[in-house]
C-alpha cells in the first residue's frame, strides 16, 4: 500500500475513487484512515 503525504489530497482522492470502484466501501477507507491516525498518535508518545 502506498503512503501518502500530508497535503497530497489529489492521491488520496484518486486511491479513494480506485478504492471505490473495486467495491470497498466508505466506511471500510474511513476505519483504515482512523487505524492509521492511532498508529501515528502511539508513535508519536513513544517518541516524546
Amino acid at each position: 500500500m502506498k503512503v501518502c503525504k500530508k497535503g497530497d489530497y489529489k492521491e488520496v482522492a484518486k486511491k479513494a475513487s480506485e478504492l471505490l470502484k473495486e467495491g470497498i466501501g466508505i466506511s471500510e477507507i474511513i476505519n483504515s484512515t482512523q487505524k492509521s491516525l492511532m498508529n501515528i498518535k502511539k508513535l508519536n508518545k513513544k517518541i516524546k
